[in-house]
């Protein structure tokens, strides 16, 4: 089921033709990079050349789960190109990881370039998609109602309040 929403949203979120920046960042330890061998490479179909490696350090934040130094690669491509169900599956395996079964950890964003969405899925317990206005996302909240988590409902229901219509 999780994998089937995500690929819903993903899919609803993306037309084939659409560019895409992907992002893909990771907490570094000591020396950790990412390696162009490693599962996210290999299903993109891409070699180190065809991307952007970008060291960060984090500003302090006591409310950020992870702090200091993070590497960050960055791909310009369309929609067509990504394998986002192969992908999400790695994404939503990421806390209870099985034997031969490939995972994907870090951060992996995906940036709608056409259309102004972000596509962000955590981990197995679900994803984020936002914009830069609420009438981009607006679509989403119509359709996809039904699966808004209740934790989250009075704040995006809030967002979409017919007040909030005329921004």
């Amino acid at each position: 089921m999780v994998l089937h929403r995500a690929a819903t949203l993903f899919e609803a979120a993306f037309q084939p033709t659409d560019e895409v920046l992907v992002v893909y960042q990771d907490h570094r330890y000591k020396r950790h990079r990412i390696h162009s061998t490693s599962y996210l490479f290999r299903q993109l179909g891409i070699r180190k050349h065809d991307v952007v490696f970008e060291k960060r350090r984090a500003i302090a934040n006591p409310d950020a789960y992870h702090e200091g130094r993070w590497v960050r690669m960055l791909l310009p491509t369309t929609a067509a190109q990504i394998p986002h169900r192969a992908l999400l599956a790695a994404i939503s395996r990421q806390d209870f990881p099985s034997p031969g079964v490939q995972t994907l950890r870090g951060q992996l964003f995906f940036f709608n370039q056409t259309s102004g969405i972000i596509f962000y899925m955590y981990d197995d317990r679900g994803l984020v998609i936002s914009s830069d206005s609420a009438a981009s996302s607006r679509p989403f909240y119509q359709r996809y109602q039904e699966w808004i988590l209740d934790y989250d409902r009075p704040i995006i229901d809030a967002l979409f309040a017919p007040s909030e219509l005329n921004r």
